[in-house]
């Protein structure tokens, strides 16, 4: 990896290591140019720690703290998506 923040290239990287796809990953932000980067992966992003939100953030959050159910609410719901995905491939090739 050549760039690093807050060029997006580690964004779509970082997905296909955890064999997942962008849209499907949440970008935690607190600086507009880490909001715009993981806007330009195709990630959701959602802002923390700063008092108004980020040009483009999809949700935002005050405190980090107070975003952390929402996290892992989100965390939950992908897991469970790729888990299904997965039980559909095996589905699908055992056919």
């Amino acid at each position: 990896m050549t760039e690093g923040k807050p060029s997006p290239a580690p964004c779509p990287r970082a997905a296909e290591l955890l064999g997942a796809d962008p849209r499907d990953c949440l970008v935690i932000e607190d600086a507009p140019p880490g909001v715009r980067a993981g806007l330009a992966a195709g990630t959701t992003v959602w802002g923390v720690n700063t008092a108004d939100a980020a040009d483009g953030a999809h949700r935002h959050f005050s405190t980090l703290a107070g975003a952390a159910p929402e996290i892992l609410a989100f965390a939950r719901g992908a897991a469970q998506a790729v888990s299904a995905g997965t039980r559909a491939g095996l589905s699908a090739a055992a056919s």
